[in-house]
């Protein structure tokens, strides 16, 4: 009877381990403002940061607020083929994940967006680099790598972006 009572104890406690021993979520430490600078297109999204036949996406939006739209499909990416809605749409804005800001001062950008942990919770990830014109920039750097990134960014005009107001970024 206790050999049960304590396999039932052990089971339960791992099943709320999620719960008990969740990281707590990172505060992002760049504000969010509103971009008005025009140093950049806002009305589609960039790609870069490509390996192999796959691009990295990010979205950056007027009001400040950025998402990283993970790797893609090189081709699909270059012809605008993207789809950033997961199949429950609503699971987009549930979850910290990949949403950020970013700020642009002088010809700089400074990018700061949530990635989940294994312990839940998120942790902040920083990406830094230089605007070369309004349709291109360069990640010069990224928190947790060894090596510069010079990650080219390029434009590509797209009007079906999610809606970027997100309640856990004020």
């Amino acid at each position: 009877m206790k050999r049960t009572f304590y396999f039932i104890l052990v089971i339960l406690l791992f099943q709320s381990c999620e719960l008990i021993f969740r990281c707590p979520d990172e505060a992002l430490t760049i504000e969010r403002v509103d971009n008005n600078t025009h140093k950049l297109k806002l009305n589609g999204y960039y790609y870069g940061d490509i390996r192999g036949d796959n691009a990295q996406v990010y979205l950056l939006y007027q009001n400040g607020i950025f998402y990283q739209g993970w790797y893609r499909s090189l081709t699909d990416v270059e012809k605008g083929n993207v789809d950033f809605y997961p199949r429950d749409s609503s699971l987009l804005y549930k979850n910290r994940s990949y949403w950020g800001v970013y700020l642009i001062e002088n010809n700089d950008i400074e990018i700061e967006y949530w990635v989940t942990r294994l312990c839940g919770g998120a942790v902040v990830a920083r990406e830094q680099g230089t605007i070369i014109n309004d349709t291109t920039f360069v990640i010069t750097y990224r928190s947790g790598s060894k090596e510069n990134p010079n990650a080219v960014f390029m434009f590509h005009e797209f009007n079906q972006k999610p809606d970027s107001i997100i309640k856990f970024i004020p």
